[in-house]
């Protein structure tokens, strides 16, 4: 998969989305209390091509060849 920029192909840098599991601390009820340990989540699922991908130099969504 490559992202590209079409203002500028030196542009290397993207925002997207990526799924990611997070830690909680939780009541008898498995009601949320506050966030587990940081480092303890893990990814649910990478960035897809998919997604919006948007260039974090100049803003401009990129085409994502997979």
């Amino acid at each position: 998969m490559k992202a590209t920029c079409p203002t500028n192909p030196k542009h290397n840098r993207f925002a997207t989305m990526a799924h990611m599991s997070e830690e909680w601390v939780v009541n008898e009820h498995g009601e949320f209390i506050t966030e587990g340990d940081p480092g303890a989540g893990e990814v649910v699922a990478n960035p897809h091509p998919d997604n919006t991908w948007t260039c974090t130099i100049c803003g401009v969504d990129a085409t994502v060849v997979s």
